[in-house]
């Protein structure tokens, strides 16, 4: 993990910040692409912007 950092964090597609993983929100569309967000309100916030029928897979978060 210290050499390739991109195993441990990655960016929240919101605000564009470094996210743990580990304490992140996730989110995996039906095409398997996996979303990291650095709080809840980011997740909700993200589905918010996307337009009825766009998110692939939506189900709201548990």
């Amino acid at each position: 993990m210290r050499l390739n950092p991109s195993t441990r964090f990655a960016k929240d597609p919101l605000t564009d910040r470094a996210v743990d993983k580990s304490c992140a929100v996730i989110y995996a569309d039906a095409s398997g692409r996996v979303y990291y967000f650095e709080s809840e309100a980011a997740y909700s916030a993200f589905m918010a912007l996307a337009e009825g029928g766009t998110v692939a897979g939506y189900t709201p978060a548990r």
